[in-house]
Parts: structure tokens; C-alpha cells; sequence
């Protein structure tokens, strides 16, 4: 992840998250540093600051779209399934398993399985 965050990715997701109603759940504090934020970066055009920077992308992640966030949990759930698989050597009798986890469809449709998956409390 880049420590730069430049006007146009900013605006973007806040553009995102306006359309998709998601800007409202941010508190007021975060919407007026959200939009401070925005001043500066159009004035200067980069935001370069790391505790700036660090404290956006909390916010960002919270606006970004249901795509973003699927690709990005499928992400993390492949990595569990690779550790789980190359333990136990299923790539050697299923070499197609390692294909089908680094296709972005099949990251995407187990994203979007885990966060439509309810909350169990185990």
C-alpha cells in the first residue's frame, strides 16, 4: 500500500461512498476530516503525511465499494486456503486448485461468500 494519497483517489471514493449512502455512517468527526483532508489535497495534490495518510485509509476502507471489499476479504481467505492446502498436499493430486485460487472471479465470489456469511458466535 502506497503512502501517498493523491486529490482524485480521495475524491473517488468519497464520490463512492456518497453515492452509496456509506458517507453518512461516518461520524462528524471523520466527515470533517475526510473533507479538510480533500482542501488539502486539491490544493497541494498529494497527501504524503504517513499518520494522515494511515488514519485515511481506515476511512477509505470504510467507504470503499462492495467490490473493493470482496476482492479483499477473498484475498485473505485464499491465503488461508493455500497455507491449509499446501499442508496437507492437496496441489499435488489437484494441481487445478492453485489456478482456480488465483483466478479473480473465484477471489471474488469467495469474498462476497464470506461477507454474506452471518456472524457466528462459536
Amino acid at each position: 500500500m502506497s503512502s501517498l494519497i493523491s486529490y482524485s483517489e480521495l475524491e473517488r471514493y468519497v464520490r463512492v461512498g456518497v453515492r452509496n449512502g456509506v458517507f453518512r455512517r461516518l461520524s462528524m468527526v471523520q466527515k470533517a476530516f475526510l473533507r479538510a483532508c480533500l482542501l488539502f489535497a486539491r490544493r497541494v495534490g498529494v497527501i504524503s503525511s504517513r499518520v494522515v495518510v494511515s488514519q485515511l485509509r481506515d476511512i477509505l476502507r470504510f467507504l470503499a465499494p462492495p467490490r473493493v471489499k470482496a476482492l479483499e476479504a477473498g484475498l485473505r481467505r485464499v491465503g488461508e486456503m493455500l497455507k491449509c492446502f499446501e499442508s496437507r498436499g492437496v496441489f499435488k493430486f489437484a494441481p487445478q486448485v492453485k489456478l482456480w485460487l488465483m483466478d479473480e472471479s473465484y477471489r471474488l465470489y469467495l469474498g462476497f461468500m464470506y461477507l454474506n456469511e452471518p456472524f457466528r458466535i462459536w
